[in-house]
């Protein structure tokens, strides 16, 4: 009687022939000079690892080092990738990676994370990393820290008399009185009795120093850090809109000369009451009409406008009879008053 065939393969010994075949592909892969094109092994693996995690039966008891994951009783089966994720080696294409090497494009360069299998693990963002904590929008806090704002006021104070060691006076017979009388310090002066608009660029100025120069010569020569300008009385007869664009032509051209220079543009002082009401050219209405259009041009950053009127007003809009003997001009011991208003309205220069 002949025995029939058990034809019910056992398990244990199909998996044992193959664990041993990919450990002697994989020792002979690592043998080899260059291991690149095939199954790389690192160093710190062994033979006995590589046939544990080769292990995906569901049935079984075969003991090694790292022994596949089983399911408990009434649990879900574990998958595949589940159990890959907890290994020590990474499957990445067909070749073996150790923990500590970041995953390659084909070409050997740079991590391709798009190209890994299907179930690999995704490391963590770092805190540092900028795609997980983006740089600050500008103006946002933590951001490039802004420089002082250009255009911020510069703050009025009040300065001594040094504050004029790099002052220019522009003007006419108002200005003169300034230099004779207000103590003016070491400023520079370029006025004269009678001067306007009209040829402030064109007449020689007898200057502290005692020689005579252009303005525009004296502008081009020294650096100035302010500049005080008062013209328009002696102008009043002139056609107002052209005397008023002449005014904006000529502090433009200083400004250009000496575009470092703060330009303090000096309200004309009113005259009497009995002047003002005694003709129709040098009346007080006039003069603050001109002083209101080029009070325009200041801009407080760099042009500034200054009116001492009320330092010598009578309450009324004129220059008040106890200041001036002949109706328009200060006396000289009211000079200094002008001089000490003028040092209370100083700006500071941005730090």
């Amino acid at each position: 009687m002949k025995k029939k065939k058990n034809k019910r393969k056992c398990p244990y010994t199909v998996l044992l022939g193959s664990s041993f075949i990919l450990a002697a592909v994989v020792w002979t892969a690592n043998a080899l000079p260059d291991a690149g094109a095939g199954i790389a092994l690192p160093p710190s693996m062994s033979t006995e690892s590589v046939q544990a995690s080769a292990y995906a039966g569901p049935e079984g008891n075969f003991q090694g080092p790292e022994m596949a994951q089983m399911p408990e009783e009434g649990q879900a089966p574990v998958s595949k990738e589940d159990q890959m994720a907890d290994r020590v080696i990474r499957i990445v294409g067909d070749r073996v990676m150790g923990p500590d090497e970041e995953p390659r494009n084909p070409d050997g360069s740079g991590t391709d994370r798009a190209g890994q299998e299907p179930g690999t693990p995704q490391p963590e963002q770092s805190p540092a990393d900028p795609a997980a904590d983006p740089a600050p929008e500008a103006g946002e806090a933590g951001g490039t820290e802004g420089t002082a704002d250009d255009n911020q006021e510069p703050a009025m104070y009040t300065a001594d008399a040094s504050y004029f060691d790099d002052a220019l006076f522009i003007g006419d017979s108002r200005t003169v009185g300034l230099r004779e009388y207000g103590g003016l310090g070491n400023a520079e002066i370029a006025a004269d009795t009678g001067m306007d608009v009209y040829q402030l660029f064109e007449k020689e100025f007898k200057l502290v120093s005692g020689e005579k120069k252009l303005l525009e010569t004296l502008l081009s020569e020294r650096q100035f850090g302010k500049i005080y300008l008062m013209l328009g009385i002696n102008e009043l007869g002139y056609n107002f809109d052209s005397t008023v664009a002449k005014f904006s032509e000529v502090t433009a051209r200083i400004q250009e000369l000496q575009p470092g220079a703060y330009v303090f543009i000096q309200a004309n002082l009113r005259v009497s009451k009995e002047k003002s009401e005694d003709g129709s050219i040098y009346t007080n209405e006039s003069i603050d009409r001109f002083n209101q259009a080029v009070g325009a041009l200041a801009d407080n950053r760099t042009r500034f406008y200054l009116d001492a009127n009320e330092i010598f007003d009578d309450g009324e809009g004129n220059l008040g009879a106890d200041y001036t003997a002949d109706s328009t001009h200060l006396l000289g011991k009211y000079y200094p008053s002008w001089v000490e208003w003028i040092l209370a309205h100083a700006r500071m220069r941005p730090q």
